[in-house]
């Protein structure tokens, strides 16, 4: 631990800038994990790389000197406890004490964790003096919005699904005109922006809602990525037309943040052999390359042909302040008959093998047959079991909890038969089409190194790469 010292004494009255003996200095502060700009957990940059800060001696005077750091004008509230979910790299700091007219942090006093850097990326219970359940978060004032002005989020309907909820139809201005939103495209992508351009949170609940079946002017074809800070912003269309159905949603301040454990992931790549009469049900599935699943069920049961298949362990964890819950209802949910079981999220995982240039090689994919709760940390218990015996809830990821995905399951793989060998990187992206609204969606993406040669393969240097480059995903790459 490294504490920074004062080289001389200051006085406030004259706003001066004290000088620090600094062992590295902070090269950035940002904020993650809130519903608008303005709000989050705290991260600052050391080196290269992002990490938190722990929440011990967290006031106002800390949280006005961030927010003064990032432009804004004070804080409204300084936050403990991981209000805004948990960061899963390095905890850099902690004891920051500022006076409060500082311009930026590395101005104040802090202590340096020097975190334990083992095999785990994750720093799991190696941080002393701290835990990630206390990391720090903060609201700072934000000046007024022009484009909540362009939204109306009019009165409670009654929810028609299973959750209760009440939800609220949506109205877009176009050209100083109030437009109902006809929700045949309505997705939770375009929920998403509706909630933070409103200011009122995540999109909780995505809902159609029955319509006055009036011809009238309306928002048609809307269309967005789920990143815009206004619906404006998306792709739609006017038109004067009917409607079944109106766009309606419901917002809430809580949310759930998965992303992937890279530790484990790292430690457990490597490639095994299959025959593929033994991949029949991986097929139905769409988990074998182009060469094999070219081939009927009938070709496959009977060839002992062995297909090479890089395969690795997947824990997602949930560490934001909501339950993690499938998208669709349980009526909702896709039978397989191979398998003989229940798939309750289509595409919970993307996986693709990219050459050094990037270039897609290979690629995919895990449908979520069972979320549940495999492994709870900070004395959190199991909620989600898969099972209908009304002692547990059915599926889902509670807070501070994680879904295990073995390398020894069907489709916990890339189908590699074709690849040459060589080196290459392994790109995993949880959630990939935003099916579920998240607090931060940026460290839903995890790239590793993989070397493939013939029938043996390793994995080394799994890191998010939002935690090191600040780079915001672009459109359509989730």
């Amino acid at each position: 631990m490294y504490s920074h010292k004062l080289l001389h004494v200051c006085t406030l009255l004259i706003f001066v800038s004290c000088p620090h003996i600094t062992k590295q200095d902070i090269a950035g502060v940002r904020l993650r994990g809130g519903y608008i700009p303005g709000q989050g957990r705290v991260e600052v940059k050391l080196g290269s790389q992002w990490g938190a800060v722990c929440d011990d001696h967290w006031t106002m005077d800390e949280a006005n000197v961030v927010c003064r750091q990032l432009g804004y004008p004070h804080a409204t509230i300084a936050l403990r406890n991981s209000w805004y979910g948990e960061a899963r790299g390095p905890i850099w700091i902690r004891n920051v004490q500022c006076h409060g007219l500082e311009t930026h942090l590395s101005n104040c006093s802090y202590d340096e964790l020097k975190t334990k850097r083992t095999s785990w990326y994750e720093n799991m219970d190696e941080v002393n003096f701290c835990s990630y359940a206390r990391q720090a978060a903060v609201n700072c004032k934000e000046e007024p919005q022009l484009y909540s002005e362009w939204i109306y989020i009019g009165r409670q309907q009654v929810s028609s699904g299973p959750s209760g909820l009440k939800s609220r139809s949506v109205w877009l201005k176009h050209i100083n005109r109030w437009l109902p939103i006809c929700a045949d495209k309505w997705t939770s992508k375009e929920a998403i922006v509706a909630c933070r351009q409103a200011n009122l949170g995540f999109a909780t609940l995505v809902e159609k809602i029955k319509s006055d079946d009036v011809r009238r002017p309306l928002v048609q074809d809307l269309r967005c990525t789920g990143y815009e800070s206004s619906l404006q912003q998306c792709d739609y269309v006017v038109e004067r037309r009917r409607c079944n159905e109106y766009a309606s949603i419901f917002c809430s301040p809580y949310a759930p943040d998965i992303n992937v454990n890279i530790t484990l992931l790292e430690n457990s790549i490597k490639m095994v052999g299959r025959t593929e009469k033994d991949m029949v049900c991986a097929k139905e599935e769409g988990c074998i390359s182009s060469s094999g699943s070219n081939k009927t069920e009938e070709e496959l049961a009977n060839s002992n042909f062995t297909r090479k298949l890089l395969v690795f362990t997947s824990l997602v964890q949930n560490f934001g302040n909501a339950d993690f819950l499938p998208p669709k209802v349980e009526g909702g949910w896709i039978y397989h008959t191979c398998h003989k079981h229940y798939h309750s999220m289509d595409d919970f995982a993307t996986y693709e093998l990219r050459d050094k240039n990037s270039k897609l090689v290979e690629v995919g994919h895990k449908v979520s047959f069972c979320l549940r709760d495999n492994v709870c940390v900070n004395g959190r218990n199991r909620k989600y079991t898969c099972s209908k015996d009304y002692t547990f809830m059915y599926q889902g990821i509670s807070i501070g909890c994680g879904d295990l995905y073995s390398n020894k399951l069907d489709c916990q793989w890339i189908d590699v038969t074709d690849v040459p060998e060589g080196e290459y990187f392994l790109e995993i992206h949880s959630n990939p089409h935003l099916h579920v609204p998240e607090q931060d969606y940026t460290n839903n993406l995890v790239r590793c190194k993989v070397s493939i040669n013939g029938m043996s393969a390793s994995g080394k240097e799994c890191y998010c790469p939002f935690d090191f480059d600040g780079r915001v995903p672009e459109a359509g790459e989730y």
